[in-house]
């Protein structure tokens, strides 16, 4: 099920005098997992304009450790595809269980 491989750079915080402050670990390479790109469209009502938008989404194993904030880079495809850019973890690392899931499914943005 996981074809690809990305590299993931884990997200801390440090707490400090005035506040926490927001710090990333050591890179961990050659993470297994499985890159899907999602396309949506939607009406908008004020221009009456059909909008596209692209989800990146990824899908990890369910005992990796990998929450909101990470860096992702570097995502290599099975067939041998380089995606170029850097993403981060935006929206809630879900687990997915079921009779024949075990994943957790990271929501992507696009970072620069």
């Amino acid at each position: 099920m996981y074809t690809d491989l990305c590299d993931v750079q884990p997200r801390s915080t440090t707490d400090q005098a005035y506040g926490s402050k927001e710090t990333y670990g050591a890179v961990v390479t050659d993470v297994r997992c499985r890159y899907a790109e999602k396309q949506m469209r939607g009406l908008n009502g004020i221009t009456n304009e059909w909008l596209t938008t692209t989800v990146s989404l990824l899908l990890v194993p369910y005992s990796s450790d990998i929450d909101e904030g990470a860096k992702v880079s570097n995502i290599r495809l099975g067939d041998g595809t380089v995606i170029d850019g850097n993403y981060q973890v935006d929206a809630g690392a879900l687990n997915r269980r079921g009779r024949m899931h075990r994943h957790r499914s990271l929501r992507l943005k696009r970072v620069s």
